[in-house]
């Protein structure tokens, strides 16, 4: 195992791209490319775990993002379900003002009438005094 340690820091010094091209071009042989491999896997599998470990953080963030989202949909459903609840309260006590303007306005219009009916009456008996003569 010592013999793979020492193989190591040496293709550590060296990089991963010199490495793989001493293998590729035959200078890395026999024992040696056997260690070689084997760091090659080992650093790509220390890459495969730190994108899965950026990948989890990162669909961590955006969970957490979404759950946060939710919360505030969902106070902003229960604000406009309030707001609505209060504005059907609006309309029904609107509704309510015009059906009593209405019925203001028909006692108005009959309180009218009833103080102008002698006036009425003597137009009437004018304009019919006018056609018969």
């Amino acid at each position: 195992m010592e013999a793979f340690e020492e193989s190591v820091a040496k293709f550590e010094e060296m990089g991963e791209f010199e490495v793989r091209e001493q293998i590729a071009h035959g200078y890395i042989v026999e024992k040696k490319k056997g260690h070689a491999l084997e760091w090659r896997r080992r650093k790509d599998q220390e890459r495969a775990e730190a994108r899965a470990s950026l990948r989890d953080e990162r669909e961590s963030r955006t969970l957490a993002i979404a759950e946060e989202d939710n919360e505030i949909a969902a106070r902003a459903l229960d604000t406009s379900n309030i707001q609505a609840s209060e504005a059907a309260r609006a309309a029904s006590a609107a509704e309510r003002q015009a059906r009593y303007a209405m019925y203001a306005a028909i006692a108005a219009l009959i309180l009218a009438l009833i103080i102008i009916r002698e006036d009425i009456e003597k137009f009437i008996d004018w304009i019919l005094s006018c056609v018969a003569s």
